[in-house]
């Protein structure tokens, strides 16, 4: 690795702002986190197919509930723009075609929508989250807040790409970005959600959490901590080799297919841990 052993990077953090992915890359992979906020000159992403497919769904569900596309126009519209918002092939998989699955995939979940109640009023789209907490700047994007006009009760949903949670420990690490979320929500509306929602739009399910003071605290101790770490981490490793160091392995055995490493990390080919690593 390259990383500059001991480096101190504590000015560049001080002037730095937090969203909920730069501080899960860290927990995700340490040499990952540093190709990507802290090496110097920045280093351009590199994009996936999974990405590009999760972000022109997104931005397809924006317009649906900005009222600034119909309805009856949505599928027309994503088979029109498919090619020209998804450009990367997805990797092969030797069970299935994941380019058509995931084109269909899109479809299905569009075909699906329904229109929210009329009970559920629509109170942002993209909502720009920007607060502090403790010191941190934490900044964000909650893609969806209702209002229940029943109740007067608020509601942060989620569009998630995801088919499904494989756990409950998943599901809560998810749940963290909503509850940090929560916390500009109740500066911005004087309250907090009474409910986190997951639009698993892949699957056409919803994921609802009832909102607990106890997970807020939970997800503001994991962000504050993390970001203590970070500050603390002179060697920043790459998810790789801390596991096969807590494993007792010899790093010269990996093989180089690990999914993470080859296929969805933005700095791939600056990383020796990756197939597509290019030696600078």
């Amino acid at each position: 690795m390259i990383v500059p052993t001991g480096q101190d990077y504590s000015e560049i953090l001080k002037k730095f702002k937090w969203s909920f992915s730069s501080v899960n890359s860290y927990s995700n992979c340490k040499y990952c986190f540093w190709l990507t906020y802290l090496q110097r000159p920045r280093l351009p992403k590199q994009e996936n197919a999974f990405a590009q497919w999760r972000s022109f769904m997104h931005s397809i569900y924006e317009r649906l509930y900005k009222g600034a596309l119909d309805f009856f126009d949505v599928c027309m519209e994503y088979e029109d723009k498919y090619d020209e918002n998804v450009t990367l092939r997805f990797p092969y998989n030797a069970y299935a075609n994941l380019n058509k699955k995931y084109y269909q995939a899109g479809l299905d979940a569009l075909e699906r929508f329904d229109d929210l109640p009329s009970y559920l009023e629509v109170l942002d789209v993209e909502c720009k989250i920007d607060t502090i907490i403790q010191d941190a700047h934490f900044i964000g994007y909650a893609d969806l807040i209702l209002r229940d006009t029943r109740t007067d009760d608020i509601i942060i949903v989620d569009h998630k790409s995801k088919s499904k949670f494989t756990s409950k420990l998943e599901q809560k690490k998810y749940a963290r970005q909503l509850y940090l979320y929560a916390i500009y929500v109740k500066e911005k509306y004087g309250k907090y959600p009474t409910k986190l929602v997951f639009n698993m739009f892949r699957a056409g399910t919803l994921v609802t959490i009832d909102f607990d003071e106890k997970d807020l605290q939970e997800a503001i101790d994991w962000f504050l901590n993390s970001i203590a770490d970070i500050y603390m981490d002179l060697e920043f490793l790459d998810k790789i080799t801390e596991s096969y160091e807590q494993q007792g392995k010899d790093i010269e055995t990996f093989d180089k297919r690990d999914f993470f490493c080859n296929e969805l990390c933005g700095v791939r080919e600056h990383c020796p841990r990756s197939k597509h690593y290019k030696e600078e």
